[in-house]
Formats: structure tokens, sequence, C-alpha cells
């Protein structure tokens, strides 16, 4: 796999370890270029077979990843938008797949780290930082914003709420040692300590098998319910749990592989089981309730509970085996999962197309639903402007990428052979012509 072509950060992969040093600008500042680099960077690495460990670590002396660009928020609309219209931001997109990658991804924490540069090391799987060195800070408060690149969310889950609560809503720098009594960083570090360190873990982690180190955070993935591009909401943990091993607060546990298992624990539980049973019922009475759970849960749910098992399932066993997905922990450990694994197309394409704006690309995606196409992504001017540089290189035609209001569909097809694959493609370019090739 080659890591080249970044515009903010280089990477060097040496014995199944890529480090990647972020090197932009006077402060390391959280731009679309980043953004897009740290996504491109996921795509490689969701791909890679063979690189085991990722370190994330800065060439500025005094700052690891500055915050967000302040000035990308001006774009932003200020009107409030309904929970139904609500979509992620790009900073929430770009952690939630970093935080996912196969790889056990270390940040080397020697600079500060504040906004959105520190949700970016909370989205990392470790975290270590140099004492005199490192402070962070979530000073969206101050400014009359949210952390808003999952900070919030991940930060309770390490510190507890009150903690968490209290960082954000103070606005305030702590410092390594600070972060390692909050439970924001594995552990601190001497300056001359940190590299040493983090150079023997990454090492030792390396010589391990990546299909056990890629395991050991499915647990992480499937409380989350991560999935990428192409999973959505047919594909993803929810949908495709066969079955879990789950540790509960109280030291009881239960496995629904295994029969004996499970009628302890409908024993030991039956009021628990009936309590959910009874919410399923009280939900189902309200029609009203009903729908509005079953729309809110046509969307990817990343964060919190699955509350539509209590529609999709009557056993209240499979209820609460589905809401662990997407609990974030709270409900309890999940020791061991398994998943009905989904089929891989033998025949496969993925294109970018461009489109003068929203409107005319939007227009497009329900025909390419009726050609049951596997993905779409939609990347929006700013995404386009930020690796502008790299589809120089691959677009004949030029007339979209300066465009200030250019859009991009990225499109995945698959299919079972290259004759039905064409066949699909086919279709699918009556649809999105001009084609990138125009």
């Amino acid at each position: 796999m080659k890591y080249e072509n970044f515009t903010t950060f280089s990477v060097d992969v040496k014995d199944a370890i890529a480090t990647v040093t972020f090197d932009y600008g006077t402060v390391n500042v959280q731009g679309q270029e980043m953004l897009a680099d740290l996504n491109s960077l996921a795509m490689r690495l969701e791909r890679d077979r063979d690189t085991k460990v990722v370190i994330f670590q800065s060439a500025h002396p005094e700052i690891w990843v500055a915050h967000y660009d302040t000035e990308l928020l001006k774009d932003m609309a200020i009107e409030a938008v309904s929970r139904e219209n609500a979509v992620l931001l790009d900073l929430q997109m770009v952690c939630e797949r970093i935080s996912r990658v196969p790889q056990a991804t270390i940040a080397k924490l020697e600079g500060f780290a504040r906004g959105g540069g520190h949700e970016l090391a909370l989205a990392l799987d470790m975290r270590f930082a140099a004492r005199g060195k490192y402070k962070f800070m979530q000073m969206e408060v101050g400014m009359g914003i949210l952390p808003c690149g999952g900070g919030a969310s991940r930060m309770a889950r390490q510190t507890g709420l009150g903690k968490a609560l209290e960082i954000i809503l103070s606005a305030n720098d702590y410092d390594a040692d600070d972060a390692e009594r909050f439970g924001t960083i594995n552990k601190a570090l001497e300056p001359d300590e940190i590299g040493p360190y983090v150079d023997a873990l990454a090492q030792r982690i390396s010589k391990f098998p990546a299909a056990s180190i890629n395991a050991c955070k499915v647990g992480g993935i499937a409380a989350n319910n991560a999935s990428g591009m192409c999973c959505g909401v047919k594909n993803n943990s929810y949908h495709t749990l066969r079955h879990i091993h789950v540790l509960l607060p109280d030291g009881s546990e239960v496995n629904t592989a295994d029969a004996q298992s499970i009628s302890a624990f409908e024993q030991s539980h039956s009021v628990l089981l009936a309590s959910l049973a009874a919410l399923r019922n009280s939900l189902l009475a309200n029609t009203a309730l009903t729908e509005k759970v079953r729309y809110q849960y046509r969307l990817k749910n990343t964060m919190g509970y699955g509350l539509n098992a209590l529609l999709d399932y009557d056993n209240p066993l499979d209820i609460f085996t589905h809401l662990m997905i997407g609990s974030e922990g709270t409900l309890g450990f999940i020791a061991n999962i398994t998943y009905n694994t989904v089929p891989l197309p033998r025949a496969r394409e993925t294109g970018l197309y461009l489109f003068e704006n929203f409107k005319d690309a939007c227009a497009v995606i329900p025909a390419l639903k009726a050609c049951d196409v596997d993905a779409v992504e939609l990347m929006d001017a700013r995404a386009l402007r930020a690796v502008a540089p790299l589809l120089d290189k691959v677009v004949v035609s030029k007339r979209n990428i300066s465009n200030p209001d250019a859009v991009a569909l990225l499109i995945d097809v698959g299919a079972p052979s290259q004759a039905e694959l064409d066949s699909t493609l086919k279709t699918c370019l009556l649809y999105t012509s001009p084609s990138p090739r125009d």
C-alpha cells in the first residue's frame, strides 16, 4: 500500500508500523486539507493488511494538532436544524472513520491538542503524552459552539460524565498529569521517555497477527455501531449480529451462542427481560411514537441506543443484545461477538462523478438507488478543493473543480459477475452523465 500525496502530513511505513507526522503551516490547523488527508489515509488503512500499528505524531515542537479551522465556521448555517434533518459534520465523519481502522492507533502527544485536535486524539485507540509539553483543551463552549468531533461522547466514556462536563464547560488548559488522572490518556511520560516507550509498544504490537489486533477492536466497533461507507443501515453491526457474549456490571454474563448460558440468564434476569418486553408493548401501543422511532432509525445510528430493537424483535433477549450495539459501553462489556459475514462481489468498480451543484447531484440519487449500487458518498465543494491537486491527475474536464458550488458523488458498484457489473454501470452512466471523462 502506497501512502503518498498527502498535503498536511507524511507517512513512513517500516516493519508493519506506519508513522504519521503532522507538518502543516505554522500550527497544524485542522482544516479541510487535513480532514481530506485523514479520510484518504483511513481509506488506505482499511485496505492495508500488512500495516498493524499507526503512530500519529507532530513535527511541530509545541503543537500536535491545533483546533478546527475557525474560518470554516462562518460557512455553517446559523438556523436551527431539526434532528431529522441533522447530518454529521466533516470532523465527526473523519474521527469516526479513523476510530475504526483495523490497525492499532497511537497518539504520541508532545504538544498542544485543542478542540478538534484533542477530539482526533480521543478517536485513536491509545494516547501517551509528554510532561511539560502536552496540554489539551475543549474551548468550544467559550466560543458559543459545542465540541462537534465526538469529544463530548468519547470523553464521557473515558472520564465519566461529570469530569467530561468540567473539562468542556471550564474551557481550561489541562496538562499531561491532569489528562492521566482524568483518563483521557493512557500515561504521562517525561519528554525523553515518550519516544522509546511508544516505539517499544508499537514494535511489540506489530509482532502479533493482524487479525487478532482487529478482533480486539471489534467490541468497540460494535459498541459504537460503527460501519464503513458500504455498510450503511443494511450491513452494519446491528443487522449482521449472529452471537454476542456480554459481561454485565453486576458480574453476570450471557453468551447467546450457548443454550445453557441463555437459559441461566433468562432465569437470573427475568425482571430485566420482562421490563424490556413491557417497554416494547408500551411503544407499540403508541402509534405516533412508533412511527417516530422507525423514521429516526431509517438513518445510520452511531451515537446511542438502537431503540429500533424494541420494534425489530419480540424476544426480550434479542432486544437486549441489539441494544448492546451502539450502547457505547454503558450496558455491559462485549467480550466476544460473531457476525453473519457479507459476501463480497466478484466484480466491483468505484467512480467519482462531478456535478455543478447539490441539486444536480441529489437528483440522480433515487435513480442510483434503483440501480442497487452498493454505496454513494457525497463530497461538497470544500472537500473537492482540499483534494483538487489529486483530481487534476485523473479528471480530464476541469470545469467542475473550479466551480465554488461543485460537488461530487463517490459511487461504489458491485455485482456477482463482470457482465452484470457492466450492465449496471451502463444504466448508472445514463444518470450520471456527463462523466469525469466528458
